[in-house]
């Protein structure tokens, strides 16, 4: 368990660290609460987030395919997350 939450706290980091994913995102969940506020066992450990980039529908449309590039950079979607 703890090698996982060290990986999601590594992905955090390089979501953060991106030029283009920076300031898209907001943590939100167990886990969030978990790692930054509480102090309670859990049977899972994931992130969970939202984007808060751009708020028209055509905008987000359009700034999707740059999101999901950049998350492959980061590996966001590798194989060790369904």
């Amino acid at each position: 368990m703890l090698e996982k939450v060290l990986h999601l706290m590594n992905l955090l980091n390089m979501l953060n660290a991106h030029p283009y994913l920076k300031g898209k995102w907001v943590l939100k969940g167990g886990t969030a609460l978990n790692l930054f506020l509480l102090d309670m066992p859990r049977l899972s450990v994931d992130i969970d987030l939202n984007y808060t980039g751009a708020l028209a529908r055509e905008a987000m449309i359009e700034d999707r395919p740059k999101i999901e590039r950049a998350a492959r950079a980061v590996d966001l979607f590798s194989s060790h997350f369904p």
